[in-house]
């Protein structure tokens, strides 16, 4: 089976990238085979995951041309990877804590034909097969998921729309969302992100049904994913009673469970 996809996506600053990080290591601690994909072009999800920010620099570029289109019976074009799915992953991915494999390395020289973001984009998603989960986290803002989302670069099952209780994170969150559902993308759901009071949690809720979106997580401001993200480690290293961590645990539960099957 196909893994899961799931895209994180919103403004720039709603914490996005932590999401995702956090993401990726609960659902692999619950056991799940985890591919966590950085398509940003100033790549930050090693720092959020405790990895080697230096090992993935190092990693041999990615090159473009690591598929190609063939025709297939009943399915029409369809996208393959020319060379062997493990040799890619040792290649280009790193190793990054409780087993999650990190595709984040640099892209090959192209004249700009295709970002950086773009390009693992597509290739995670193809080397998607050998994971239980795909954790994407895209480019802030809604040029990346305008783009990308739908088609061959980012088939996602799932889409997290992430944002803070501000007017700009929010009408961002609307934006993203409208774009997700036109894109065919089975499942919208919000995550209220640094949220700071029962009346803020009951606002966001409130903001995201407006947008058609249930909200799936409502995690705290906490000193603790602060602290983290200033001193550049992960959260997940530091105090493990922190209560955003806690509020990510109950999401990572339901990806990992009944709402992943519903989502495919």
């Amino acid at each position: 089976m196909a893994a899961l996809r799931i895209t994180v996506a919103g403004k720039g600053g709603v914490g996005k990238t932590v999401i995702s990080a956090v993401l990726a290591r609960q659902l692999a601690q619950r056991g799940h085979r985890v591919l966590a994909v950085d398509c940003d072009d100033n790549p930050m999800l090693a720092i959020s995951l405790g990895a080697d920010t230096a090992a993935v620099a190092a990693r041999p570029p990615i090159p473009t041309d690591f598929w190609t289109a063939v025709e297939r019976a009943g399915e029409g074009r369809a996208a393959v990877l020319v060379e062997d799915a493990q040799l890619l992953i040792a290649r280009h991915g790193i190793a990054a804590p409780d087993g999650v494999t990190l595709l984040g390395a640099p892209v090959v020289e192209n004249d700009g034909c295709s970002s950086d973001a773009r390009v693992r984009g597509m290739l995670g998603v193809l080397l998607g097969y050998g994971f239980d989960r795909v954790i994407t986290d895209f480019e802030a803002g809604v040029d990346e998921p305008a783009t990308s989302l739908g088609g061959l670069l980012n088939p996602a099952d799932i889409l997290l729309v992430v944002a803070t209780p501000s007017p700009v994170a929010l009408g961002t969150a609307k934006l993203i969302a409208t774009i997700g559902r036109d894109a065919g993308v089975a499942a919208l759901y919000g995550v209220a992100n640094q949220v700071r009071s029962a009346v803020e949690a009951r606002t966001m809720a409130d903001e995201f049904a407006v947008m058609g979106l249930e909200c799936i997580a409502t995690i705290p401001s906490d000193p603790a994913i602060a602290a983290a993200d200033a001193a550049g480690t992960s959260p997940l290293d530091g105090d493990p009673r922190s209560p955003a961590l806690e509020a990510l645990r109950g999401l990572a539960k339901r990806l990992g469970a009944g709402m992943a099957e519903a989502a495919r």
